[in-house]
């Protein structure tokens, strides 16, 4: 199955408040790989039929296999310095999670891929009717839009940071959430979020690089090729991202990741609020089932009621 160059999907995509990208006469050269994967991923799902998603995934997988191991050649201690390489590998890592969570929407890695989405993209992709409702079609567009924008960068750098994303890391072994800065400080021609998600494929590659004794990445590198996938689930505010990546792994019991300390901000001896949080919260670990979601249990329980 080939890639065509489509360029008709953005018009039809709901516009972030957080610098978008521009559209597509403004991409640059190295850019364009990763383009034509997302345009034809946003043409197959929302105007195809669903029998051609087999087809669909199945190319993903054997692309990202091929152009996983270009990236990380037996010979190189780390990985080739190739920007548009780079880009079509995090692009298509992308695509695969995504159709994952799709095409096993019953499995616990699509359960804990559409519980970290936000809820209306969530409530839209529940829908039986599948591409034949529009709101369906816009969650797709919107998840798909939202790869594009993390992965390019919005509007350019920004040094100040104030743009970060919650990002799901997964295979058939193991789940891992995480969060990224949409730009570090100490590079100006890739995104934080390509470098962040790099890195985690370098540690599954190179066994001798720093952190790659980690359990994650020996449970990622059981897994077979093309299975490995990357989905950015939230684009927000750099301190609303880390409170976000934080009730995720707390309130999720991933394997791959540590739970984490709350640490409260407080104002004068007054908590300040937090941001608006993820709702639903594991009854029972990653490796158990999905079935029953329940809401954060409350501070305050009411008193029993007395007999007068």
């Amino acid at each position: 199955m080939a890639l065509p160059e489509v360029q008709t999907w953005l018009p039809k995509c709901p516009v972030s408040k957080l610098s978008p990208t521009p559209d597509t006469v403004s991409l640059k050269p190295e850019e364009r790989g990763a383009e034509r994967v997302w345009g034809h991923l946003e043409l197959v799902l929302t105007q195809g039929s669903p029998m051609l998603w087999a087809g669909l995934h199945q190319t993903v997988r054997i692309l990202l296999g091929a152009l996983t191991y270009s990236l990380f050649p037996k010979h190189m201690k780390t990985h080739r310095s190739c920007i548009p390489l780079e880009l079509l590998v995090v692009g298509l890592q992308g695509a695969n999670e995504l159709l994952y969570s799709l095409r096993t929407p019953e499995s616990n890695r699509g359960k804990a891929t559409r519980l970290l989405l936000p809820s209306w993209e969530r409530r839209a992709l529940s829908d039986p009717r599948g591409p034949r409702s529009g709101t369906w079609r816009r969650a797709i567009r919107s998840i798909i839009r939202r790869q594009r924008d993390a992965v390019l960068g919005g509007e350019g750098f920004d040094k100040r940071q104030r743009v970060a994303v919650v990002y799901e890391n997964g295979s058939n072994h193991l789940l891992y959430a995480g969060f990224a800065h949409e730009w570090r400080k100490n590079c100006l021609v890739r995104t934080g979020t390509v470098q962040r998600t790099i890195e985690h494929s370098e540690r599954i590659f190179r066994t001798q690089r720093p952190g790659a004794k980690a359990h994650r990445y020996a449970a990622f590198r059981r897994s077979a090729s093309g299975t490995h996938g990357n989905l950015i689930v939230r684009r927000e505010k750099t301190h609303v991202a880390q409170v976000m990546e934080t009730q995720a792994i707390n309130g999720m019991n991933y394997g791959g990741t540590v739970k984490k300390v709350k640490k409260g901000r407080g104002r004068r001896g007054r908590p300040s609020r937090r941001p608006p949080p993820w709702r639903t919260r594991l009854k029972k670990p990653f490796g158990g089932t999905l079935n029953e979601w329940v809401s954060p249990p409350s501070l305050v329980t009411s008193s029993p009621r007395r007999n007068l």
